[in-house]
């Protein structure tokens, strides 16, 4: 027994040793496989570097703290939807690309997973992005808001606001109209809009938005986004 363990150790040491001796040889290293970049920061650091900007140039152009960009990009906090438009449009890219950075699908279905779907503060609420994969529309879920209202929203594609609770007070440029929950409304691209929650229930809206008819391209959502409330609050950077 003693002589059959040796001769499998003798064995498998000179194994090990070809192999080390091939692998000095040849002097390559095996390439390690670059995982995806999934967090929010990560993303805003790649583009800026993209871009060729210093945080010091991206904080002039968004009027953000320096230390602020650099909390964000190091994931030790998540910016508000104001602070994330102001990125967007200093970096030229819509906000969706900061939020997730998923590939485009030509399969005929999507599922986006829970887990899978961004969220940011939005003056006193939230605002989920519920469509990871860019399809032809992006929906957002609005959870509670401001209770006042701030500035215009400036769509460049059509709105459809589905309130899922609470109520919701809408100026249509000249005209007000209240939803009670189940109501819909649909805004034509181009028409000034904004809101504000009304009564005690926290409101719950769903946003979608969609090019209009013969322009496919989805790359105006910054003009949706620009008209987002600004409460000038410091907690919703």
């Amino acid at each position: 027994m003693a002589a059959w363990r040796r001769a499998w150790y003798i064995f498998t040491v000179g194994r090990l040793a070809k192999a080390a001796g091939t692998a000095r040889a040849s002097g390559k290293r095996q390439p390690r496989a670059r995982s995806r970049p999934e967090s929010l920061g990560e993303r805003l650091r790649i583009r800026r570097q993209e871009r060729g900007l210093r945080r010091v140039d991206l904080a002039k152009l968004t009027d953000l703290a320096v230390s602020f960009l650099s909390q964000v990009e190091r994931g030790l906090t998540n910016p508000g939807m104001r602070s994330l438009i102001l990125m967007a449009e200093a970096l030229e890219v819509r906000p969706h690309s900061l939020l997730e950075d998923r590939p485009q699908s030509d399969s005929p279905w999507i599922i986006t997973r829970a887990a899978d779907q961004s969220e940011v503060a939005n003056d006193g609420g939230t605002a989920r992005s519920i469509t990871n994969l860019n399809p032809a529309f992006s929906a957002f879920d609005f959870s509670g808001g401001p209770r006042k209202f701030f500035t215009y929203y400036r769509p460049a594609e059509d709105v459809l606001l589905i309130l899922m609770a609470g109520q919701l007070e809408v100026e249509l440029e000249t005209e007000k109209v209240v939803l009670a929950a189940g109501d819909t409304l649909f805004v034509r691209a181009g028409v000034n809009h904004r809101w504000r929650q009304v009564g005690r229930a926290r409101c719950r809206v769903l946003c979608v938005m969609r090019a209009p008819q013969g322009n496919a391209s989805n790359d105006s959502m910054l003009d949706v986004f620009s008209g987002l409330p600004d409460s000038g609050g410091a907690d919703d950077r």
